[in-house]
C-alpha cells in the first residue's frame, strides 16, 4: 500500500500516519521506504512495542550482542545461585515479578504455585535488565513482555471477557527470552547488511502515546494515512488489552484498575456513557442494546 500511495503521489517529500499503530509494522515499513512518519496509539504497550521495533533497526549488532550478553550471565549466575560479590544486585534493581489479577487467577488452570514461579522468574529476568545498558532496555523490556505473552496464553471465546481458556508454553520464560534476544541480535545484523550493502537509509519514524480523537497540533500534517483500525470481537470485549494484563509492568501500569480504565477510553468500548442512541437508527441502536448486554467480567 506505501508502494501504491508514493507511485500515485510522485516524487515529493511525505509523511506516513498510522493512527492505531499497534505493533509498529507500518512506521517499520515506512522507514525502510525512506518516508517519515509517525504513530498514535492509546495503548502505551503498543507505542513501547512499536518504539523497540524502530529501535532494533538502529542498533550496531556487535554492540547489542554485548550488551546482551551481560543480561544472559546474570540470568545464568541467578539460576545456579552463583552471583559473586561484584554481582550482587542492588535492591533498587531487583525485580520485584508481577502481581496476577483476580479473574486471572480463578482460573482453573491457574493457581498460587504456578502464579509465584512465574513471578519469581519474572522478576529474575527483571533484574537482569535493570543490570544492563540503559540504552536497551526498551527492547529488553518488550523481549521480556513478548515472552509473558507466549508463556501464558489466553483465548477468550464468545463476545465478552469472562469467559477464556488458558495454557502454558513448555519453555520457561528464561529460555523465551534469550532466545529472543539472540533472534533480535540477528534481525541488528541483517539491518546493517541491508544499509552496507544495498545503501538502506532509514527515514526517521516514531510512536507516541495519543488518542486519535484528538491528534496532537504537532502531528495534523501528513498526506498518507494507513492503518488497521480497532474491529469489532477484539475492541468491543477490550481483548487485545486484556491479553496484556500480565504484562502490565513492562507498560508502565501502576494497577489493574488501569487496564480498566483503558478499555472503557478505547474506539469501540460499550461501557462509554457518551453515545446518544436517539441519534442512531433503529437498526443500529438494537445493535447497541443488544452490545450493552454483554456480560464483563472483571
Amino acid at each position: 500500500m506505501l508502494n501504491i500511495c508514493l507511485q500515485r503521489l510522485g516524487g515529493e517529500t511525505h509523511k506516513v500516519i498510522d493512527n492505531f499503530v499497534g505493533s509498529g509494522t507500518t512506521l517499520l515499513e515506512a522507514s525502510i521506504l525512506g518516508i517519515p512518519s509517525v504513530g498514535l496509539d492509546i495503548d502505551p504497550l503498543s507505542v513501547m512495542i512499536a518504539n523497540a521495533k524502530l529501535e532494533a533497526a538502529k542498533f550496531d549488532s556487535t554492540v547489542l550482542s554485548k550488551k546482551a550478553a551481560r543480561t544472559m550471565y546474570i540470568l545464568e549466575k541467578q539460576d545456579v545461585r552463583q552471583l559473586s560479590l561484584f554481582d550482587t544486585l542492588p535492591d533498587e534493581v531487583t525485580g520485584n515479578g508481577i502481581t496476577f489479577p483476580t479473574w486471572l487467577m480463578k482460573n482453573r488452570k491457574m493457581n498460587v504455585e504456578i502464579a509465584t514461579e512465574l513471578s519469581r522468574e519474572i522478576g529474575a529476568i527483571q533484574s537482569a535488565i535493570a543490570a544492563c545498558d540503559p540504552e536497551v532496555h526498551n527492547l529488553l523490556r518488550i523481549l521480556l513482555s513478548d515472552a509473558i505473552t507466549h508463556k501464558i496464553r489466553m483465548r477468550f471465546m464468545g463476545t465478552g471477557v469472562g469467559r477464556f481458556s488458558l495454557t502454558f508454553a513448555k519453555a520457561s520464560l528464561t529460555c523465551m527470552f534469550l532466545k529472543s534476544i539472540q533472534h533480535y541480535i540477528k534481525v541488528a545484523a541483517t539491518y546493517e547488511w541491508l544499509q552496507q550493502n544495498i545503501q538502506l537509509h532509514f527515514a526517521d519514524s516514531q510512536a507516541i502515546v495519543a488518542d486519535t480523537r484528538n491528534i496532537p497540533n504537532n502531528q495534523e500534517h501528513f498526506n498518507i494515512i494507513l492503518t488497521s483500525p480497532p474491529y469489532y470481537l477484539h475492541q468491543v470485549a477490550g481483548r487485545v488489552i486484556r491479553r496484556r494484563v500480565p504484562i502490565i509492568d513492562c507498560a508502565g501500569y501502576e494497577s489493574h484498575e488501569d487496564i480498566d480504565d483503558l478499555i472503557d477510553d478505547t474506539i469501540g468500548s460499550m461501557r462509554g456513557e457518551e453515545i446518544d442512541i436517539e441519534e442512531l437508527t433503529l437498526e443500529r441502536q438494537k445493535i447497541v442494546e443488544w452490545l450493552g448486554k454483554i456480560h464483563y467480567e472483571q
